[in-house]
């Protein structure tokens, strides 16, 4: 997934490869991005941009055994 995310003063640029795909997006403060994901995972997301690449801080399951993910 590529993300392009305008924050207040700068712009974050970068690809987080996560494992499933995406359904939903919300940027929970400058640093994190929590993905909700087909399988019904939410993913937090450091997205902090003094570091080098995104990094998986932490992996939820919303909804044991979805078959139609988050949105």
């Amino acid at each position: 997934m590529n993300i392009d995310i305008k924050t207040r003063d700068k712009r974050i640029d970068m690809t987080i490869n996560n494992k499933q795909s995406p359904t939903f997006l919300y940027q929970i403060d400058d640093d994190h991005l929590l993905v909700g994901t087909v399988s019904g995972m939410f993913e937090v997301w450091n997205i902090d941009p003094f570091i080098a690449e995104p990094t998986l801080k932490q992996v939820f399951d919303a909804h044991p055994g979805s078959q139609q993910g988050l949105s």
